[in-house]
């Protein structure tokens, strides 16, 4: 595996587990992960190839984990 394979594995775990802890539930967080998202543009699994686009995704998780997205 390549290190940029590696980075972007590493990437989607985190913020896969992050999506999980958020919504409390694996099934609620891989249906959020791969709907587009109306404020993110894309799909957020999608985003998860560069390291921008992660944290876009981790910044809406937030938003969402403080109530500040339905």
């Amino acid at each position: 595996m390549s290190k940029a394979e590696s980075d972007s594995a590493q990437r989607i775990a985190r913020v896969t587990s992050e999506a999980e802890r958020v919504f409390g539930d694996a099934t609620k967080a891989g249906r959020w992960l791969s709907s587009v998202s109306t404020i993110l543009g894309a799909k957020p699994l999608d985003l998860l190839a560069t390291d921008a686009g992660a944290r876009d995704v981790e910044y809406e998780l937030m938003r969402i984990d403080q109530g500040d997205l339905a």
